[in-house]
């Protein structure tokens, strides 16, 4: 199965055009990803390489969001009005974007450990097709 860009935008994916800001953003951004994720999925387990596929983008997709989110001004006043932002959203897309790395990296039949910028470690369970 040959995966589409139209397999990961909302309303069959998980990414949504109005968590990427410009006209037709999404669609560039996941046509770009889109190679690059087959290319890091050859040597995936056969089974679940369709899906390490997908998580790759979806890793690649809310990373991007984690990291524009992170860029914001925490507080934005225009004329009078103001609006704090709740550093949750970076951490609730950063979660996100982890999940599907580990999901990607189990799709290759071993566990393995990865370091995390923080420092941690985190074991990642080899996934299992029922």
């Amino acid at each position: 199965m040959t995966v589409l860009a139209t397999d990961l935008i909302y309303p069959t994916g998980l990414l949504r055009s109005d968590q990427f800001p410009g006209e037709s953003l999404l669609d560039n951004v996941t046509e770009k990803w889109l190679p690059e994720a087959v290319a890091k999925a050859a040597d995936a387990n056969p089974d679940f390489k369709v899906d390490a596929v997908k998580d790759w983008v979806y890793y690649r997709g809310f990373s991007s969001i984690a990291n524009r989110l992170a860029g914001e001004p925490d507080t934005l006043a225009m004329e009078g009005v103001s609006r704090t932002m709740s550093n949750a959203r970076i951490q609730h897309f950063t979660e996100l974007a982890e999940s599907h790395k580990k999901q990607f990296l189990a799709a290759f039949g071993t566990s393995q450990i990865i370091a995390s910028k923080s420092g941690h470690t985190t074991s990642v369970n080899t996934r299992v097709k029922f």
